[in-house]
């Protein structure tokens, strides 16, 4: 027994004397690869549905239309498996006024996201102006919604998956910018949605629409005093629409229609309320 013990301390000792030997100093790059980074990874499986209501409570100034009206997004499902969320926060080493903070989120959607439209539709209709201290389902109560737009049976949107991350959002970030988003979208097709008369019950259709190279680039969003403000940054650059199997009324259809090579410069957008 006391041999079998020499030999295992024997081996342990040359064992480290190997190691040893083979040991060297880490230069910077290896060093940053190995240490674990602060942070947070979220990774979401989700399968969600739910439906929205917009009521805008004041009407239009068109005559006939004053009271309350209603927008409902009926049935509407988001599922994702395997979305990453890496979550992150810094300082610049500023001092003083010059100090400033980031948070940012990163969005990777390695197996694409499908949000399912089967049967959905975007609907207007008159709503019940009913007291605050209803419930929310009162609140929301509308009359006889129409369609304006309608998705048919089977409809979907998919943003496909892709490697790299799909958003890259600093919050609070040095530049000022409330949020500035990078990050390409890849590929985005859209099946079955119909622009619906609602009157004569007739409609534009586009059997599928596909846009390519979705990327922002410095793209931001800010809040102002004239609303929230959103510029396109470097702008779309190379993007490629497809709409095939278009019909304009009639059960035919006119074709596919494609824009190859679409450029969209520098814009900005402003979004405000009423005043």
């Amino acid at each position: 027994m006391n041999g079998f013990k020499k030999l295992i301390l024997t081996s342990a000792i040359l064992a480290a004397s190997s190691s040893a030997m083979a040991m060297q100093a880490m230069d910077d790059e290896s060093l940053s690869a190995t240490t674990g980074q602060d942070g947070l990874t979220v990774t979401l499986n989700t399968n969600v549905t739910t439906s929205i209501k917009w009521i805008d409570r004041t009407g239009t100034g068109a005559s006939g239309y004053g009271n309350a009206g209603g927008v409902l997004i009926n049935n509407v499902g988001i599922a994702s498996n395997g979305l990453i969320i890496d979550i992150d926060a810094g300082g610049n080493a500023g001092t003083g006024a010059g100090t400033r903070g980031m948070l940012n989120i990163g969005v990777t959607n390695p197996n694409g996201i499908t949000i399912n439209l089967s049967g959905s539709s975007i609907q207007v209709a008159d709503a019940q102006n009913t007291a605050s201290g209803a419930t929310l389902a009162a609140r929301s109560t509308t009359g006889t919604a129409r369609d304006v737009i309608r998705f048919a049976t089977g409809s979907q949107m998919v943003i496909a998956g892709a490697s790299g991350r799909l958003l890259d959002i600093d919050l609070g970030s040095e530049d000022d910018n409330f949020m500035t988003l990078n990050g390409s979208l890849g590929t985005v097709s859209l099946t079955g949605m119909q622009i619906v008369d609602a009157t004569a019950g007739d409609a534009i259709g586009i059997g599928t629409l596909t846009l390519e190279n979705l990327t922002l680039t410095n793209a931001s969003v800010n809040v102002a005093a004239g609303g929230l403000v959103i510029n396109t940054g470097s702008g779309l650059t190379n993007v490629n629409v497809g709409m095939e199997t278009v019909t304009l009324g009639g059960t035919g259809s006119m074709g596919d229609v494609y824009l190859m090579g679409l450029n969209v410069a520098n814009n900005t957008i402003t979004i405000a309320a009423h005043p």
